[in-house]
């Protein structure tokens, strides 16, 4: 089975304390068969007075990670992409769009 690969897209957080309340996520893995690919986002609520409080400045993307995984059901996500990955072998398909970017 192949990696799945985490990232964070966004942050939507208040200027003034820095208290991240939306991470917008992706997920998504390459197989010899296909590919797939999910995305979703995970509401906070930020207390900047609370003793674990990490100031935006601080955060790294793994961490962030961890807020996310501790909302989102990782292994059925990760298990749905492998077998999407599975079901959409890439033979004689073309990805692309018609018009040239601008």
């Amino acid at each position: 089975m192949a990696e799945v690969n985490w990232t964070v897209s966004n942050l939507k957080r208040d200027a003034e304390t820095g208290g991240v309340s939306v991470v917008d996520w992706q997920a998504s893995v390459s197989t010899v068969d296909g590919s797939a690919f999910s995305a979703g986002a995970v509401r906070l609520t930020p207390d900047p007075s609370a003793p674990d409080f990490v100031p935006y400045e601080a955060l790294t993307q793994d961490f962030v990670l961890h807020w996310v995984f501790s909302h989102v059901d990782r292994d059925k996500i990760e298990a749905g992409l492998q077998a999407e990955a599975q079901d959409d072998p890439q033979e004689g398909v073309a990805f692309g769009i018609p018009w040239g970017a601008e």
